[in-house]
């Protein structure tokens, strides 16, 4: 069985009285603070993903709450920069084609040992 003593209970009243009030204080302060750092943390992010949208986003380093998902933003940049390096290599590789070879169907640009090299499949007289 389980006995309560009132006595002992009461005594700490005054205590959590003063407490209590501090705690909820520190807690709502702790709060808002930490909602402050979030924001600007999250402004940081927002603002990398608006300048990856407008290709002139920089790599961010990785050391913070938000390192995954500034490793993937490096990852996405790094990647469409090179989309964007081999859009303009067969662009120009295209327009090379259509320059020099009136009669030429296609081109198939293939890399070995770095360098890139060019066939050219003529159509059939």
């Amino acid at each position: 069985m389980v006995y309560y003593n009132g006595e002992n209970v009461v005594r700490l009243g005054p205590l959590v009285k003063r407490i209590l009030p501090l705690a909820a204080g520190a807690a709502v302060i702790g709060g808002l603070v930490y909602s402050f750092w979030l924001s600007k943390k999250l402004s940081v992010l927002i603002g990398s993903i608006r300048k990856i949208s407008q290709h002139s986003y920089e790599p961010v380093k990785e050391k913070c709450v938000f390192g995954e998902v500034y490793r993937s933003l490096n990852k996405m940049d790094r990647e469409l920069r090179r989309s964007e390096k081999l859009q303009e290599e067969t662009d120009r590789t295209r327009k090379e084609c259509d320059s020099e070879y009136a009669d030429c169907q296609g081109i198939f640009v293939w890399r070995e040992s770095g360098a890139a090299q060019r066939r050219l499949v003529l159509s059939e007289l």
